[in-house]
């Protein structure tokens, strides 16, 4: 067996870099004469031999560059997890990590969710509050994997959901997006129904290809057209990008929040249209219980946009 020190092991490896002793005691800030002293402890301690003294310096035996070789990582390591055993705060964390659609940031729709956290956080300064946007085929699978504590979305997204709560917190303004240039209305405020019969509609991938499908014929035949096709795309700057290129038509929240060289309008749609899941939700896990999470929940409640006789 061997006999040496953590220190030991310090300064052979930071000798073992600067291939200098004087330079070695600057950079650790103690005496060329101690580093040395702690270098010859090490060899007696293991019986190696670990350096060649030389002229100018020092340089590495074959088994003192083996050593470092070995065991530069696992002490980088070893030093990484002591610091971080010194850092832990002994007081309750509190964190809460939100996952959004990927309209958030793109509706003002959501604008009295982003006043609630904001109001969270400045009640809650020692929560750490995160928020991180998902597309929607995504976002189920992060409260699912226990990535997120609370997911902020329309209620179609979280449909078919086990094992989670639900509460509506505010109705959508479901409309026909398209290009800002695109006109489908008449003199009398009605749909052009043979213009929009002739469109493609696009929508993004939240659910089965068969459930969006059926979702967006039987608004349209409300509406008074059957569309030429229907298409999935990934996510919602694709979305963004096919409206503005005038390639076809959407049936979607209204996305007022775009890039400048983005030009969209979004024309609604009558609220008889807008079905079960046209509603922004919050939706959680009871798995594990989170700090801060139920009275984040809790204060939501106070911005509920819904009238209480609706399911």
């Amino acid at each position: 067996m061997f006999n040496i020190t953590f220190q030991q092991l310090e300064v052979f490896l930071a000798a073992a870099e600067h291939l200098n002793l004087s330079e070695t005691a600057s950079a650790m800030y103690i005496s060329q004469s101690a580093i040395s002293k702690i270098i010859s402890r090490m060899e007696v301690g293991i019986g190696v031999q670990l350096f060649k003294r030389e002229h100018r310096g020092v340089s590495l035996t074959e088994e003192g560059r083996q050593l470092y070789n070995n065991i530069k990582k696992p002490f980088e390591i070893i030093v990484s997890s002591i610091a971080s055993v010194q850092n832990i705060d002994t007081t309750e964390k509190a964190w809460l990590r939100i996952g959004c659609a990927d309209a958030y940031f793109h509706s003002t729709e959501y604008d009295f969710i982003r006043g609630a956290i904001s109001e969270f956080i400045e009640d809650h300064p020692v929560v750490d509050i995160t928020e991180t946007i998902y597309e929607s085929e995504s976002l189920r699978n992060a409260l699912i994997f226990d990535e997120v504590d609370i997911i902020i979305t329309q209620a179609y997204v979280a449909s078919g959901m086990k094992d989670v709560n639900i509460i509506r917190l505010a109705p959508i303004n479901i409309c026909l997006g398209m290009s800002a240039s695109y006109d489908v209305e008449k003199e009398d405020g009605t749909f052009d129904v043979a213009k929009l019969s002739a469109e493609t509609v696009y929508m993004v991938r939240s659910r089965s290809t068969a459930a969006i499908e059926d979702y967006v014929r039987r608004i349209c035949a409300a509406i008074g057209f059957t569309p030429k096709a229907v298409r999935i795309l990934p996510n919602l700057n694709s979305l963004l990008w096919t409206l503005n290129a005038g390639r076809g038509i959407s049936i979607c929240g209204v996305l007022d929040i775009l890039p400048p060289n983005i030009s969209l309008k979004f024309i609604p749609i009558d609220e008889e249209f807008r079905g079960a899941g046209s509603y922004i939700t919050a939706v959680w896990a009871d798995r594990d219980p989170v700090p801060k999470k139920l009275e984040f929940i809790n204060s939501l409640r106070k911005y509920k946009r819904i009238n209480q006789n609706q399911p």
